[in-house]
């Protein structure tokens, strides 16, 4: 397989939103995928990191290194993640505004990666059926990736609608979990050429939301 840079595609996150257009009749929304690509440049990881030195690009797999904590300002959550992340920013327009996006991302050497994702939507999201959106989040993400959905499964975090889900790709995998929390949609993805359950596992099991 091709040497790929994971963390630097990882946000194939597509934001789907979903708002209330005049055009729409009873019970219906019209909607919109927006694409939100990752960059890799940037700042160093934002907000609070505790633990041990982030290891470099060829560093042990995840799951066996020692993991740091991410907490930025204004993010509302806090994660634990195998390095410093490099934070980017992108302003998406829509049709029905622009939107602001945050990345975290972190390189697992040449062939795997981690990615955080925040975006407030619009306050039309809040009319609609949070399963429908998040349903259109993994058709969205899916399609932008031409990729395959290999499982997908609603759930709750902390009582929020979520969704976990695998996307097979040409040359690899994308492990991912969506929450839905009010406005805001938080996406934390694992990429790599093979699945890495425990590194997502710990990823996943980490995230905790917070204040501020």
């Amino acid at each position: 397989m091709a040497r790929r840079r994971w963390s630097w595609i990882l946000a194939s996150l597509a934001v789907t939103l979903v708002a209330c257009g005049d055009d729409a009749g009873p019970g219906e929304t019209s909607a919109t995928t927006v694409t939100t690509p990752a960059g890799s440049g940037g700042a160093g990881g934002d907000g609070e990191v505790a633990g041990g030195e982030a290891p470099g690009g060829d560093a042990a797999p995840a799951a066996e290194a020692d993991w740091v904590r991410l907490s930025p300002p204004g993010g509302g959550f806090r994660v634990e993640v195998p390095a410093e992340p490099q934070r980017s920013e992108q302003s998406i327009p829509s049709e029905i505004g622009t939107l602001e996006a945050v990345f975290f991302s972190v390189e697992l050497g040449p062939d795997a990666g981690i990615n955080i994702a925040y975006t407030d939507y619009p306050e039309a999201v809040l009319e609609v059926e949070p399963a429908r959106l998040l349903d259109e989040v993994v058709q969205g993400s899916t399609a932008n990736v031409s990729g395959t959905v290999e499982s997908s499964e609603q759930l709750t975090v902390d009582g929020n609608p979520a969704v976990d889900y695998v996307i097979s790709v040409a040359g690899g995998t994308f492990q991912t979990r969506s929450i839905l929390v009010g406005r805001r949609l938080y996406g934390l993805q694992r990429g790599g050429s093979e699945p890495d359950e425990a590194t997502f596992r710990r990823l996943v099991e980490s995230f905790e939301l917070v204040e501020g």
